[in-house]
């Protein structure tokens, strides 16, 4: 009967033995991730610092390499055991950022730019939050970790894509960036010029800019932004452009083009150009770059005159200072330079094409009456030169 008491204790002992000795090992699996790590000052979204939150050993970059490699599934997967299966947005407590901002690579400095896309520690956490079945949505989920503890700019920064980053690593990085753009809509209140300034950054100059995702949240941030002249929203859009394609004309040109060929992008690339043949001499270009721009020169099959924008093109050369209250009518100016563009030749077959509107018949009569001055004049230059 004695010997029951003493069986008790003794289980008791070793069962708080055995609950020590667990605590003991589970630390010691978390401790080179949780706790070793030093602690990078964060970039807040004010663009304010703070102080370092834990002041540990300076550990060395060996170490935080050889941390990567012993960052665990396990380990991962128990920081994200407690969530509860709801949308990635409703995941974000202050407790779960805790938790993963271990994660995060240290910085030597807050000018130093980690590159993301090339850190191992980083990249686990993505394949990780990815597996994690109760994160439905893993990139946005990521996108707005890194936002709550960046600026925007270190942010775009650390996730540029470029040449040296495999395809797989530009993939991650621009499915971040559009997870990052949908949170900068998704703000309530008019967007700051800052935020707007980023996502036409991020705008891809391809064909397809006018039907992507991110031009139409570009879009959406200017009309929220708000302006005093609403009716000069198109003009404000072909100036952002050119400084999108960084005044690669022949780029935004084409792309104008091809979005005039898309029904869903038609009439938005129309009023981009029509803007355009208001801008063109604010930019420094010729009556020339206008045509190349609104893509007459390829109008090669005696079509030209048909064109609405021939109309537009030919209206902004003939328009010059009035001269003794009358405007000045520049057909030689457009002569010569459909000549350089066609040839004589073809133009000259070209004005045989009876135009569809009146406006446009006078600039074809008047573009004859030129050339056949110029062709008197070069018939007389031969008989004086005698060639």
């Amino acid at each position: 009967m004695r010997t029951y008491p003493l069986l008790l204790v003794a289980a008791t002992t070793l069962s708080a033995y055995a609950d020590t000795s667990s605590t003991r090992s589970s630390s010691t699996l978390e401790r080179p991730v949780l706790s070793h790590q030093h602690a990078p000052q964060r970039i807040l979204r004010d663009g304010a610092e703070t102080a370092e939150e834990e002041r540990m050993p300076n550990i060395g970059e060996a170490f935080v390499e050889s941390i990567s490699e012993k960052v665990s599934e396990g380990t991962l997967t128990k920081l994200t055991d407690g969530l509860s299966a709801k949308p990635a947005e409703a995941l974000l407590s202050p407790s779960i950022f805790e938790k993963y901002k271990k994660f995060l690579p240290p910085k030597k400095s807050e000018e130093d730019v980690v590159d993301l896309l090339n850190n191992k520690i980083f990249i686990n956490f993505v394949n990780q939050v990815r597996k994690n079945e109760k994160i439905t949505k893993p990139e946005k989920f990521i996108a707005k970790f890194l936002a709550e503890h960046y600026s925007d700019d270190a942010f775009l920064a650390m996730l540029k894509t470029t040449p040296e980053h495999s395809a797989k690593q530009n993939k991650l990085a621009t499915r971040l960036q559009d997870e990052w753009i949908q949170l900068t809509v998704e703000k309530a209140g008019p967007p700051n010029d800052d935020a707007i300034n980023h996502v036409r950054e991020l705008l891809i100059p391809d064909n397809n800019l006018l039907s992507s995702t991110r031009f139409k949240a570009y879009v959406e941030l200017l009309e929220r932004k708000g302006t005093s002249r609403p009716d000069l929203f198109d003009h404000r859009l072909m100036i952002k452009l050119v400084f999108r394609y960084d005044e690669d004309y022949a780029a935004l040109s084409e792309m104008l083009q091809k979005s005039t060929e898309v029904e869903a992008t038609k009439d938005l690339a129309t009023r981009i150009r029509k803007e355009f043949v208001d801008l063109y001499p604010k930019l420094g270009l010729t009556p020339s770059d206008l045509f190349d721009f609104l893509y007459l020169n390829k109008d090669i099959d005696g079509t030209v005159l048909n064109n609405p924008f021939f109309n537009l093109w030919a209206k902004s050369v003939r328009k010059q200072p009035e001269v003794n209250g009358k405007p000045t009518e520049q057909y030689a100016e457009m002569a010569k330079i459909l000549v350089e563009k066609f040839g004589k030749k073809t133009l000259k077959q070209m004005l045989k094409v009876t135009p569809k509107d009146n406006e446009t018949k006078e600039i074809a009569k008047g573009l004859r009456s030129e050339l056949g001055m110029l062709s008197t004049f070069e018939k007389l230059y031969k008989r004086i030169s005698g060639s």
